[in-house]
Protein backbone atom coordinates (compact mmCIF):
# COMPACT_ATOMS: atom_id res chain seq x y z
CA UNK A 1 0.00 0.00 0.00
CA UNK A 2 1.49 3.37 -1.06
CA UNK A 3 2.09 6.19 2.24
CA UNK A 4 -0.01 8.96 2.20
CA UNK A 5 1.56 12.13 1.78
CA UNK A 6 1.68 14.32 4.91
CA UNK A 7 1.01 17.71 5.43
CA UNK A 8 3.33 19.24 7.65
CA UNK A 9 2.49 20.04 10.91
CA UNK A 10 1.54 23.30 12.31
CA UNK A 11 3.64 24.65 15.60
CA UNK A 12 1.66 24.15 18.71
CA UNK A 13 1.83 27.78 19.79
CA UNK A 14 0.82 28.34 16.00
CA UNK A 15 -2.21 26.49 16.65
CA UNK A 16 -3.21 27.70 20.31
CA UNK A 17 -2.53 30.83 18.89
CA UNK A 18 -5.37 29.81 16.11
CA UNK A 19 -7.70 28.88 18.92
CA UNK A 20 -7.44 31.99 20.82
CA UNK A 21 -8.19 34.29 17.81
CA UNK A 22 -11.35 31.96 17.19
CA UNK A 23 -9.76 30.57 14.17
CA UNK A 24 -10.97 26.91 15.05
CA UNK A 25 -11.42 25.15 18.07
CA UNK A 26 -8.73 22.74 18.56
CA UNK A 27 -7.06 23.98 21.56
CA UNK A 28 -9.89 24.28 24.53
CA UNK A 29 -9.44 27.44 26.18
CA UNK A 30 -10.66 28.89 29.60
CA UNK A 31 -14.23 29.61 29.71
CA UNK A 32 -14.13 32.95 31.48
CA UNK A 33 -11.71 34.51 28.44
CA UNK A 34 -13.43 33.25 25.17
CA UNK A 35 -12.13 33.48 21.74
CA UNK A 36 -11.76 37.12 19.92
CA UNK A 37 -10.24 37.38 16.52
CA UNK A 38 -8.89 40.57 17.76
CA UNK A 39 -6.61 40.64 20.53
CA UNK A 40 -6.81 43.92 21.42
CA UNK A 41 -10.57 43.85 21.61
CA UNK A 42 -9.48 40.33 23.74
CA UNK A 43 -7.40 42.31 25.91
CA UNK A 44 -10.24 43.89 27.87
CA UNK A 45 -11.32 40.97 29.02
CA UNK A 46 -8.25 38.54 29.19
CA UNK A 47 -4.88 40.42 29.66
CA UNK A 48 -2.94 37.45 28.74
CA UNK A 49 -4.22 38.81 24.93
CA UNK A 50 -1.29 41.00 24.82
CA UNK A 51 1.04 37.92 25.15
CA UNK A 52 -0.75 36.26 22.63
CA UNK A 53 -0.27 39.34 20.80
CA UNK A 54 3.48 39.74 21.18
CA UNK A 55 3.90 36.06 20.44
CA UNK A 56 2.25 36.40 16.55
CA UNK A 57 4.57 39.00 15.93
CA UNK A 58 7.37 37.53 16.98
CA UNK A 59 6.40 34.41 14.74
CA UNK A 60 5.28 36.66 12.05
CA UNK A 61 8.55 38.71 12.41
CA UNK A 62 6.00 41.57 12.37
CA UNK A 63 6.15 44.89 14.84
CA UNK A 64 4.40 44.75 18.38
CA UNK A 65 1.66 47.48 17.80
CA UNK A 66 1.85 50.34 19.99
CA UNK A 67 -1.09 49.24 22.49
CA UNK A 68 0.36 45.66 22.99
CA UNK A 69 3.66 47.45 23.85
CA UNK A 70 2.42 49.54 26.23
CA UNK A 71 0.80 47.85 27.92
CA UNK A 72 3.19 45.07 28.45
CA UNK A 73 5.92 47.66 29.36
CA UNK A 74 3.64 48.69 32.01
CA UNK A 75 2.70 45.71 33.34
CA UNK A 76 6.53 44.68 33.34
CA UNK A 77 7.27 47.64 35.26
CA UNK A 78 4.93 47.06 37.48
CA UNK A 79 5.62 43.63 38.36
CA UNK A 80 9.87 44.18 38.83
CA UNK A 81 8.99 47.23 41.34
CA UNK A 82 6.48 44.68 43.56
CA UNK A 83 3.56 46.74 43.02
CA UNK A 84 1.83 43.65 40.95
CA UNK A 85 2.72 40.24 40.52
CA UNK A 86 3.21 38.19 37.30
CA UNK A 87 -0.18 36.77 37.64
CA UNK A 88 -1.94 39.66 38.80
CA UNK A 89 -1.04 41.01 35.55
CA UNK A 90 -1.71 38.52 33.05
CA UNK A 91 -3.57 35.66 35.46
CA UNK A 92 -3.78 32.27 36.25
CA UNK A 93 -3.46 28.90 33.69
CA UNK A 94 -5.35 28.44 33.36
CA UNK A 95 -7.76 30.71 34.76
CA UNK A 96 -9.35 30.22 38.00
CA UNK A 97 -13.17 29.85 37.12
CA UNK A 98 -16.60 29.08 38.61
CA UNK A 99 -16.84 26.15 36.59
CA UNK A 100 -13.28 24.31 36.87
CA UNK A 101 -10.26 24.07 39.08
CA UNK A 102 -7.20 24.82 37.46
CA UNK A 103 -5.54 22.01 39.13
CA UNK A 104 -7.67 19.51 37.13
CA UNK A 105 -6.97 21.27 33.48
CA UNK A 106 -3.44 21.70 34.19
CA UNK A 107 -2.99 18.04 33.54
CA UNK A 108 -5.28 17.33 30.78
CA UNK A 109 -3.35 20.91 28.79
CA UNK A 110 -0.08 18.74 29.09
CA UNK A 111 -1.28 15.65 27.85
CA UNK A 112 -3.14 17.63 25.22
CA UNK A 113 1.05 19.49 24.55
CA UNK A 114 2.33 16.51 24.78
CA UNK A 115 0.42 14.26 22.07
CA UNK A 116 -1.33 16.50 20.24
CA UNK A 117 1.01 16.16 17.08
CA UNK A 118 2.00 13.08 17.79
CA UNK A 119 -1.66 10.97 16.95
CA UNK A 120 -1.76 14.17 13.71
CA UNK A 121 1.06 12.95 12.76
CA UNK A 122 0.86 9.13 13.26
CA UNK A 123 -2.94 9.25 11.87
CA UNK A 124 -1.38 10.96 8.57
CA UNK A 125 1.40 8.75 8.33
CA UNK A 126 -0.77 5.20 8.74
CA UNK A 127 -0.95 3.35 5.78
CA UNK A 128 -4.41 1.40 5.81
CA UNK A 129 -7.95 2.20 7.02
CA UNK A 130 -8.70 4.94 9.47
CA UNK A 131 -10.83 1.93 11.37
CA UNK A 132 -11.04 0.69 15.06
CA UNK A 133 -8.00 -1.57 14.20
CA UNK A 134 -5.74 1.54 13.37
CA UNK A 135 -6.79 3.48 16.23
CA UNK A 136 -6.14 0.49 19.13
CA UNK A 137 -2.50 -0.06 16.71
CA UNK A 138 -1.58 3.41 17.19
CA UNK A 139 -2.76 4.17 20.91
CA UNK A 140 -0.75 1.37 21.83
CA UNK A 141 2.43 2.72 19.85
CA UNK A 142 1.59 5.78 21.71
CA UNK A 143 0.42 4.80 24.94
CA UNK A 144 -3.15 6.29 24.62
CA UNK A 145 -6.46 5.00 24.45
CA UNK A 146 -8.92 5.06 21.35
CA UNK A 147 -11.30 8.01 22.92
CA UNK A 148 -8.11 10.26 23.44
CA UNK A 149 -6.57 9.38 20.25
CA UNK A 150 -10.11 10.12 18.24
CA UNK A 151 -10.49 13.27 19.89
CA UNK A 152 -6.65 14.77 19.54
CA UNK A 153 -6.74 13.63 15.89
CA UNK A 154 -10.40 15.63 15.79
CA UNK A 155 -8.18 18.85 17.26
CA UNK A 156 -5.43 18.03 15.09
CA UNK A 157 -7.79 18.10 11.78
CA UNK A 158 -9.10 21.24 12.94
CA UNK A 159 -6.26 22.99 13.37
CA UNK A 160 -5.13 21.70 10.07
CA UNK A 161 -8.21 22.13 7.94
CA UNK A 162 -8.05 18.30 7.35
Amino acid sequence: MKRPAILPSKPLGQIISESVRDKHKAWPLDRDYPANPSHEDGFKKDKQRVLWQIHDCAMDGRLIPDWAARAFCDALVRVVTCQSTWQQEFGEVPARGRRHRPQKQRPKLRHLAKNLIHVGEAVQSYCGPKDDEMWRKLGKELGLGCAVMKDYWSRYKLAHNL
